[in-house]
């Protein structure tokens, strides 16, 4: 029943289960990110539900490789020997950028140390939207929105900051981070290099910092293919999740080939099948910069175009 449709005498005891719901809810993300996840209401469809009753297996094993790690970085245990850095591979639409972001969002709102959170972009876009979905989520949950505020491109908490950075802006060597979360990595242009050097040094600063890689497959023989074949030859430092076609229920199988007869098949193959394509098979999709790098006999003189 709509609480402002409600008759009086509804209306009090909606509000005084509501408030019971919200103070469970703080006290469960205040002992763990798991109790955070078990409460936090997230933007699905048809209509926004619990993240405990809707998310799937997969969802599951990630965040319980993440949890620890990223509670002994927020103060709550210290016993974690595990890796701290993670490199998470998803097709496009599972949902990688707004699982992660909860995980941030709950290191500032509910950590018992203060903490440096930085989540870095392809772009200002991409970086804005990555604060957006954050944003967003907060609202659906009044009892982390109170604690959270939200300005240009950072988000403050009782236990934290979080700033988020584009590749395509000056990078900054005088980071101290605590965590730190690379979106969409095999969309960064070559460039982007030089801030993922300055991301990947700053994070021994810190002994617990976690340091978090999501992306769709992207181009082999590139810095992207590079780190993410280093992570895998790491165990003893890195958490690798590949995954390989479609695991979200909530895709639509017709809607994907619908799609893919109106899109270039190396670029279907990355973001649909999450499969790491070779330069040839990139297409028009690639930028002329990262094809260059990562094929060194391809043309790079001025008024060369991509066929």
């Amino acid at each position: 029943m709509p609480l402002a449709t409600a008759p009086p005498a509804d209306r009090t005891d909606l509000i005084r289960r509501l408030e019971l719901a919200h103070e469970l809810a703080r006290r469960a993300s205040n002992k763990s990110l798991a109790g955070f996840l078990d409460h936090v209401v997230i933007d699905a469809r048809p209509s926004p539900r619990p993240f405990r009753l809707i998310r799937e297996p997969w969802q599951q094993w990630i965040t319980t490789a993440l949890a620890p790690a990223f509670e002994q970085a927020c103060g709550l245990r210290y016993d974690f020997a595990g890796p701290r850095s993670f490199f998470i591979t998803l097709p496009k639409g599972h949902d990688k950028t707004s699982l992660v972001a909860r995980c941030v969002l709950w290191a500032v709102g509910f950590g018992r140390q203060q903490v440096k959170a930085v989540v870095a972009a392809a772009d200002k876009g991409q970086a804005n939207n990555v604060l957006e979905r954050a944003q967003a989520e907060a609202r659906l949950n009044p009892w982390l929105a109170e604690r959270l505020k939200f300005i240009h491109y950072e988000c403050s908490g009782p236990s934290g900051h979080l700033e988020v950075l584009s590749s395509d802006a000056p990078t900054s060597s005088g980071l101290l981070p605590d965590i730190v979360v690379v979106d969409e990595l095999g969309v960064w242009p070559e460039r982007g290099k030089a801030l993922w050097d300055v991301l990947y040094a700053a994070r021994v600063k810190r002994p617990d910092c976690v340091f978090v890689v999501i992306t769709n497959a992207g181009v082999r023989e590139t810095y992207q293919h590079q780190i993410l074949t280093e992570a895998k030859a790491d165990p003893a430092h890195w958490f690798v999740f590949e995954a390989p076609g479609k695991l979200a229920s909530w895709l639509s199988d017709d809607e994907i080939a619908a799609a893919r007869r109106l899109l270039s098949p190396g670029w279907a193959r990355r973001m649909y099948d999450n499969v790491w394509v070779d330069a040839n098979e990139a297409g028009s999709y690639l930028a002329p910069e990262q094809l260059a790098a990562s094929n060194p006999t391809y043309p790079t003189t001025p008024g060369h175009e991509l066929r």
